[in-house]
Parts: C-alpha cells; sequence; structure tokens
C-alpha cells in the first residue's frame, strides 16, 4: 500500500463543510465521548431552558426552521445551517414553524459527562 496517496481517488468528492476558526478551547488531556445525534422538536415547541455544552458541539439542519437564541438575540436557522457550539456558550432552540425540525448534533464531551448541561458553566476560580 503507498501511504503517500490519498484515500479519496475519482470519482469520489471530498468538501469540507465546516471547521472552527481557532481550535476547540477548554478541551484538556484525558478521555472524551463523541456522538452523533439526531434530534426532533416538534412544531411549535418553545425555546428549551438555557443550557451550555461540557464539550462542544456541530449542528446540521436537515428539515424545519429553529429558533436559535443567544444573548438575547433569536435568529432563524434552516435547511442546510451549520451551527458550532463552543464550550461556555449559553443558549436556548426552539421550534416556532409549523412543522418538525429534525437536525442531527455532532457532541464531543469529556467522557462520563453529560453533553448538554443547564444554565452556564461554572466560574473558575
Amino acid at each position: 500500500m503507498d501511504l503517500g496517496r490519498p484515500v479519496e481517488t475519482a470519482p469520489a468528492a471530498v468538501t469540507e463543510l465546516y471547521r472552527t476558526a481557532t481550535p476547540i478551547p477548554d478541551l484538556q488531556p484525558g478521555g472524551y465521548d463523541l456522538n452523533l445525534t439526531r434530534v426532533t422538536f416538534p412544531a411549535q415547541m418553545p425555546s428549551n431552558p438555557p443550557h451550555h455544552r461540557s464539550g462542544a458541539a456541530l449542528y446540521y439542519i436537515i428539515s424545519g426552521t429553529g429558533a436559535n437564541t443567544i444573548d438575547g438575540k433569536t435568529e432563524a436557522r434552516g435547511p442546510g445551517s451549520l451551527i458550532y457550539e463552543p464550550y461556555a456558550l449559553v443558549h436556548r432552540w426552539g421550534n416556532p414553524g409549523n412543522e418538525p425540525l429534525v437536525f442531527l448534533a455532532f457532541n464531543i464531551n469529556p467522557e462520563g459527562v453529560a453533553a448538554v448541561l443547564p444554565g452556564g458553566p461554572e466560574k473558575k476560580q
């Protein structure tokens, strides 16, 4: 096997869809869980309580339009949207639309710690 040859060959096509602008902050040495979850919010679902990630997440909206609230500002996020949620970003999601909101959530979080935590992160002293 030629280790210097790219794995992707014609007719394969590779397109990077998202890359963080900077490395993910606050990831410390140690074990991490990595998961991909399909989430469905029913139509007219109110926003969930404020929460943050124990690591980081990347969302991909498949269908519907979600309401993403950060710092009191709500933005509509529709099909094809990619949303990065770094550690410590306190936010909310809801579905004010008339159809289900379906998205994929790719999470990286410390081993044994829930991916989603209520409220904001504890302040470091």
